[in-house]
C-alpha cells in the first residue's frame, strides 16, 4: 500500500448525506470529530465517535486540552480521531470534521510560521501511514454526537477518555433530554 495521502475528498459547503449511501467511498470505519471551547472558563476539548461501515458506534472519545483557539482544537480532534482509528486496527477509514479550515490545512502544505504547523504535520504524518484515509466535511447539524462529546469534555480535566458505545448512547440521550 502506498505511504501517501490517498483519495482525500473535501466537499465544502455541501450537506453530506450518510456516507454509506455513497458507493464510491470504501472504508471499514469512520471517525466524526469536533472541538469545543468555553470562553468563560478558557477550557478547550475535543471529542468524537468511531463507527463501522454500518453506522454502528464502536467507541467514543473525549479529551480535555490546555487552552487553544478554535482551529487548534479542531486539529486536535482530527488527530485523535485518526489515532483511535489506527489503534483499533482499521486501515481503510473516513475522517469527517465540520471544520473546513482544519481539513484544508491538513491537505495542504502548512506555512512554516503557522502557529499550528507542528500539529498539522503530526496529522499529516498519521495520514501517510500504511492505510487509506478519506477526509470529508460534515455539516455541523450532522455532527451532533461529536459536538456533544466535545462539549461534555469541557467539564472534565485534561486528558483522553475512551467511552464504551453504551456510554456514548447514554450521553446522547442526556444531551437531548430523551
Amino acid at each position: 500500500m502506498s505511504n501517501k495521502l490517498i483519495g482525500t475528498t473535501l466537499q465544502l459547503g455541501l450537506r453530506n448525506e450518510i456516507d454509506h449511501l455513497l458507493p464510491d467511498v470504501e472504508f471499514d470505519a469512520l471517525a466524526e470529530v469536533d472541538g469545543a471551547f468555553a470562553y468563560s472558563s478558557n477550557n478547550a476539548a475535543c471529542g468524537g465517535i468511531i463507527k463501522d461501515r454500518k453506522d454502528t458506534i464502536l467507541e467514543g472519545f473525549q479529551m480535555g486540552l490546555e487552552a487553544g483557539d478554535a482551529l487548534t482544537i479542531e486539529l486536535w480532534a482530527c488527530l485523535m480521531g485518526l489515532k483511535r482509528l489506527w489503534d483499533l486496527g482499521h486501515r481503510s477509514v473516513l475522517l469527517r470534521s465540520d471544520s473546513q479550515e482544519a481539513l484544508r490545512l491538513i491537505q495542504g502544505d502548512p506555512p512554516e510560521l503557522h502557529e499550528d504547523v507542528n500539529l498539522i504535520k503530526e496529522v499529516q504524518a498519521m495520514i501517510r501511514r500504511a492505510w487509506r484515509v478519506e477526509l470529508r466535511y460534515i455539516a455541523r447539524d450532522d455532527n451532533l454526537i461529536a459536538d456533544a462529546l466535545a462539549k461534555n469534555s469541557l467539564q472534565g480535566g485534561i486528558g483522553l477518555q475512551l467511552l464504551h458505545p453504551d456510554t456514548v448512547i447514554r450521553l446522547m440521550h442526556m444531551d437531548t433530554g430523551d
